[in-house]
């Protein structure tokens, strides 16, 4: 391509210069960048605007289809694509013209928009034209993106998006490429339709070989540029056709811009530089700043972007609660399979994405076998969204993937006056609630804090106005609730019909205006009735409640009905026990609702109003969120209900098992002599120590080996001849001999083994169960003489050594609790 068209001559003869091949990544970037451009364009709320010319103009088409109310659906609008086709294309700059077109067509919202795609270069001899038609205008409904995408993609034909060849004029006609996109779309009718140009290019206005512009040897160009000032782009004011270039490369940001401002103006906001502005990129970061800035001028729609990988991958992107319509973009692959799951982490069924209603949505999706597929969502869940892309079959993946989302929210707002029949002179607030055209509540979200509304109390009286605020500041209650709250004065001396008008405004908010009627009173002594409570939660099937507070300025008791005003998508809710006697003076009182067991999940915005049943003149209204959560099932329901008592319960019973099994244990241990010592003594000194660590049914065996030696020994063992020892009732023990006599040891007892030693029975130096004895080398203990030298003591090893000999052991007082 050449070089971006400047606004005005330059000196001298226009030089003809080529670029070369660009990088191919700049059309990507350039791709990106139209979607944040759309978005920033389309239609939305917008005040009173200057003309091109200074002059004060009536609201044009781009307010009067942003400012209705009730609005239900996103307003149309035209577009036209341009797309540079000089010679200085590469083959990747082609495939990626081609899909910036496929992402400007399919990321339009409105089913009842239309574009078309026009192709330009120059008209250098005879048979050349500069501008030809890519694809007509198409009504962009489900079938209609499918077409237009498929129109764009396509890489064979003379019309498809290609390079140009010298013969067929290989130059930059931009003054003819808009003037061409102008009269189509002033043509199509549909004057009521904000219009859009998007023009792609990444060069200046270069016509020196274009005899239109004059014979050789004249400066060409600069004849093409007094066309563009002096007529394109005063017809395209006239035809109220915005203009949005899109650079890339080495484009002139300024010759850009100067095109843009060149066109309409009418912005799709209050904010200066939301009017239409070009955009170059040279890098992805650059790009990513652009997007931003986008994003900061939009008022009608907003973009998102999400992630970007390498297939096969998961991306993710966010969409807002305010959210009512958007479009999810996948640039993928082609053939590349694309899943959706929702933020409640439900996958989208394949048979609902074609014009399927699934969890409350309407999803419609286009290009699922190109590099472009469009999920186009009514009504979507707001939270993070996953992609999951999936290689085409018979591939291994590779290639990259990101996504994106274009959203727009057409909220509705509802008034609420409180006192709903003030006297002259009087405050009031007025309350704005946002909700979406489903009745959900908009509380918690981070957009609010962009939204901007203004109250107004007209009437036979002095016009009186404030800015209303959701910041928790009186007069509003709650900061973030979604109720915007402003105080209002009466004026003195007012009387008649009032109106409270409240006009709603925000970044990707479609704009509302909404009214409610009131009648002034000439007496304050009657009954009214302010809502205190704001947000309940509960369950489908439950009940919730809330407070009144009525303030009764007779002196008799009025009664009081409450009303709830169930919204279009949830009408699941009723008051109970509905009326109540309010008595002189103020008071408060109790206001349940019942939830259906088929209340629709969410925030859900609801309006109560009280109503004097006497007369059935309103006497009060106000707004209340009602948070609903699903059924829980029958086991958690039962579990909520029994569930602590059942953890006390299965505690208790692990206590009780504890305590019973260490009272089991200690009986055991009574009647057991596992870990007792059997003791064998001499003539009073200790010669050997068993401890005893297995039993029978509580009976131990052993044997006494050697009796009539120096080194008698006790050995635990069955093999007979052997004693057998249990315990007694009382804690003694019996031991029966190999002869068959039985000895009970008492406290402090022994008995006779042999001539000269005997046999006790110790509490044992470890109580554990199969301990060891103290020092855990071995089951017996034996003593040496005294001067004996330990193994590794006083004498090389090896060496001579003293005998054992068994020496007399400190004596061991038996236990007490035998």
């Amino acid at each position: 391509m050449s070089r971006a068209g400047a606004p005005r001559p330059r000196a001298g003869g226009p030089t003809r210069r080529r670029v070369a091949a660009r990088a191919a990544g700049r059309a990507s970037v350039a791709a990106a960048a139209v979607l944040a451009l759309l978005a920033a364009a389309a239609p939305g709320s917008a005040a009173a605007y200057q003309a091109a010319d200074g002059t004060s103009a009536a609201r044009s088409a781009y307010e009067t289809a942003a400012r209705r109310a009730p609005s239900d659906k996103n307003s149309p609008i035209d577009i036209a694509v341009v797309v540079d086709e000089s010679g200085s294309l590469s083959a990747d700059d082609v495939v990626r013209e081609r899909q910036a077109a496929k992402l400007v067509v399919q990321g339009e919202i409105a089913d009842e928009s239309r574009a078309l795609i026009l192709g330009f270069g120059s008209a250098d001899r005879d048979g050349n034209t500069a501008v030809h038609e890519v694809c007509p205008l198409t009504v962009l409904n489900g079938a209609g993106r499918e077409a237009i995408s498929a129109c764009a993609g396509r890489a064979d034909g003379p019309d498809a998006i290609h390079k140009r060849a010298e013969t067929e004029g290989n130059g930059t006609d931009i003054p003819n490429a808009i003037g061409e996109a102008v009269s189509r779309l002033r043509n199509a009718g549909g004057n009521e339709r904000p219009r859009l140009v998007f023009l792609l290019t990444d060069g200046v206005t270069d016509v020196s070989d274009s005899p239109g512009y004059g014979p050789p040897g004249t400066d060409r160009t600069a004849a093409a540029l007094r066309r563009l000032n002096d007529l394109v782009l005063p017809d395209a004011v006239k035809a109220h056709v915005q203009i949005w270039p899109l650079g890339f490369g080495q484009a002139d940001l300024n010759a850009l811009s100067a095109i843009a401002a060149g066109g309409y103006q009418q912005p799709c906001s209050q904010r200066p530089d939301s009017k239409p502005h070009a955009s170059v990129v040279r890098t992805a970061v650059e790009a990513t700043t652009a997007l931003e800035q986008a994003l900061a001028v939009a008022r009608c729609a907003d973009v998102v972007i999400g992630d970007s990988g390498t297939v096969p991958t998961e991306l993710s992107v966010t969409i807002p609660s305010v959210a009512t319509d958007g479009t999810i973009q996948v640039l993928k692959p082609d053939d590349a399979r694309v899943t959706y799951i929702d933020p409640d982490n439900k996958e989208i069924p394949a048979d609902k994405l074609d014009k399927g209603d699934f969890e409350g949505s309407h999803f419609e999706v286009t290009g699922k076998i190109g590099s472009v597929e469009s999920l186009r969502v009514r009504d979507p869940k707001p939270g993070t969204w996953r992609v999951r892309i999936a290689p085409a079959p018979g591939t291994n993946g590779g290639g990259q993937a990101s996504v994106t989302a274009i959203w727009q929210g057409v909220l509705q707002s509802q008034v609420y006056v409180n006192p709903t029949a003030p006297t002259a002179g009087e405050d009031v607030l007025v309350r704005v609630a946002l909700l979406t055209r489903r009745g959900v509540s908009v509380r918690g979200a981070k957009e609010l804090r962009a939204i901007q509304v203004a109250v107004k109390l007209t009437g036979g009286f002095q016009t009186v106005s404030a800015p209303a605020a959701d910041d928790g500041k009186d007069p509003d209650d709650e900061a973030s609730d979604g109720t915007f709250t402003a105080k209002l004065t009466v004026p003195v001396g007012a009387s008649g019909a009032y109106t409270a008008t409240a006009d709603v405004s925000a970044p990707g908010i479609v704009g509302d205006v909404r009214t409610a009627p009131g009648q002034i009173s000439a007496d304050r002594a009657v009954v009214r009735a302010v809502g205190v409570t704001r947000y309940l939660s509960g369950e489908q099937g439950d009940s919730v409640s809330g407070q009144v507070a009525v303030t009764n300025g007779t002196d008799q008791p009025h009664r009081v009905r409450a009303e709830v005003v169930n919204p279009r998508d949830n009408q699941h809710v009723r008051v109970t026990a509905a009326e109540f006697d309010a008595q002189p003076g103020n008071s408060t009182h109790k206001v349940t609702l019942e939830l259906d067991g088929d209340a629709r999940t969410g925030d859900w915005q609801f309006t109560l109003k009280y109503v004097d049943a006497a007369n059935g003149q309103q006497i009060g209204s106000a707004p209340v969120t009602i948070h609903i959560d699903a059924r829980p099932s029958a086991f958690t329901l039962w579990w909520r209900d029994w569930g602590t008592l059942v953890i006390i319960g299965v505690v208790a019973l692990f206590v009780a098992v504890i305590v019973v099994a260490i009272a089991t244990r200690r009986r055991r241990d009574a009647r057991d002599p596992r870990g007792h010592d059997l003791v064998l003594r001499r003539e009073g000194r200790e010669v050997e120590r068993v401890t005893i660590r297995r039993s029978v049914n509580g009976e131990a065996t052993f044997r006494i080996d050697g009796v009539r030696t120096p080194r008698p020994r006790v050995v635990l063992s069955a093999t007979a001849p052997c004693y057998r020892i249990s315990r007694l009732q009382d804690g003694g023990f019996a031991v029966r001999t190999p002869e068959g006599r039985t000895e009970n040891l008492r406290r402090g007892g022994a008995f006779p083994v042999g001539e000269d030693c005997e046999l006790l029975v110790d509490k044992g130096r470890s109580r554990l169960f199969g301990g060891r004895a103290p020092g855990g080398q071995g089951r017996t203990t034996r003593r040496q003489a005294p001067g004996a030298d330990a193994p590794g003591r006083g004498r090389p090893v090896g060496g001579p050594t003293a005998a054992p000999v068994d020496v007399e052991a400190p004596p061991t007082p038996y236990d007490s609790e035998w």
